[in-house]
């Protein structure tokens, strides 16, 4: 498990690398790559960090679904 923003808050999804602003940024669907969720305003991220990025239901997240895709062969 990792700390968000400022190191404050659990991170449950395995795929979160940081967060920052507005942006929250993931493990990339290939490598040497990275995603980045940029929102309107911080209140979204927020809202996005708290339903997905901090609580086990992470697996239900869209990104967590496609960057997940790629270790399916393994």
């Amino acid at each position: 498990m990792q700390n968000g923003e400022k190191g404050f808050e659990p991170v449950w999804c395995p795929f979160y690398r940081e967060d920052s602003g507005r942006s929250i940024y993931c493990e990339g669907i290939t490598d040497e790559s990275f995603l980045r969720l940029t929102f309107a305003s911080g209140r979204a991220k927020r809202q996005q960090m708290e339903i997905f990025c901090r609580t086990k239901n992470c697996e239900k997240c869209e990104l967590y679904t496609a960057i997940n895709a790629r270790y399916a062969d393994d």
